[in-house]
């Protein structure tokens, strides 16, 4: 039987950020958060020891606090834009700059920087 939980992770930009849990019949759980679709947390039980396979912080400084996009969703593109632009049928699309002279993982808008509902 599966079992799912939903609580409060932490603040982010004055907005609530939300943990979803489901654990399963072994024990095993996974977590995610509902800013940036960030895994939190996938353990299992390994003897009467919780093991969390993923890299994760406890609170939400530790994802926002840095460049590396721990564990976030990063779609709508993943890695640079070279010059933030490229040709899409025979026309040039301009993309956010936010990493020197390119676009990184979607620009400042992208899902590594969003609250998913």
């Amino acid at each position: 039987m599966m079992k799912s939980s939903i609580t409060k992770f932490g603040e982010h930009n004055g907005q609530t950020v939300l943990m979803y849990t489901l654990i399963n019949e072994h024990g095993t759980r996974l977590s995610m958060l509902n800013f940036a679709g960030i895994w939190h947390e996938f353990s299992v039980l390994d003897g009467n020891k919780r093991v969390n396979l993923l890299l994760s912080s406890p609170t939400m400084i530790g994802y926002t606090n840095n460049n590396y996009y721990i564990n976030r969703l990063i779609g709508r593109v993943a890695g640079r834009i070279k010059d933030a632009k490229y040709q899409y049928q025979g026309k040039t699309v301009v993309t956010p700059k936010n990493d020197g002279l390119n676009s990184l993982h979607g620009g400042d808008n992208g899902w590594a920087n969003t609250f998913l509902t």
